[in-house]
């Protein structure tokens, strides 16, 4: 499977959400997960960040032009209907199970410590820009606030099996 194929089969039908005013809401997909945990043990700890896309609200958003980080882009898109739409998306859980680190690389760092998760899911974010007011009392950038699960947490079955 081509990634490029991907992107421009997800831009075919562009979203209205696609091109937004910066102040409005954003939608992202965070994944996450804990080395050994057990499914019912996953907490809220966030994943791995992508390195242009919102995630860590304490982050400045960084500028990265003219291009997108594929990742990223795909990811914005992601956000915008059922993983089950994105056939790239699977794929990259599982490369997320086996640490794959060409795969990690995309990350802003390694979420698991170079240790194999034993689950990956997936959460919807809302993101919006803090008001100048927010942004004095708290530093952050963004306020972010969950919407639901996007990805059940998923785990490889040699792994599930011991």
């Amino acid at each position: 499977m081509q990634l490029s194929k991907v992107v421009i089969a997800d831009l075919s039908s562009v979203h209205p959400d696609t091109f937004i005013d910066p102040q409005q809401m954003r939608r992202g997909v965070q994944p996450g997960a804990q080395p050994g945990c057990a499914q019912s043990g996953l907490g809220e700890r966030a994943g791995g960040s992508l390195p242009v896309a919102p995630g860590d609200v304490q982050r400045r958003p960084p500028q990265y032009a003219p291009y997108h980080l594929r990742l990223d882009w795909l990811m914005w898109f992601a956000a915008m209907s059922s993983p089950m739409y994105h056939e790239w998306f699977v794929p990259f859980v599982v490369k997320l199970l086996e640490a794959d680190a060409r795969t990690l690389r995309l990350l802003r760092s390694d979420p698991f410590s170079g240790a194999r998760p034993r689950f990956v899911r997936a959460t919807l974010y809302l993101y919006r820009f803090t008001t100048p007011r927010e942004h004095r009392e708290t530093r952050a950038w963004w306020v972010r606030s969950r919407v639901e699960e996007y990805m059940r947490p998923v785990g490889l079955r040699a792994e599930r099996a011991a």
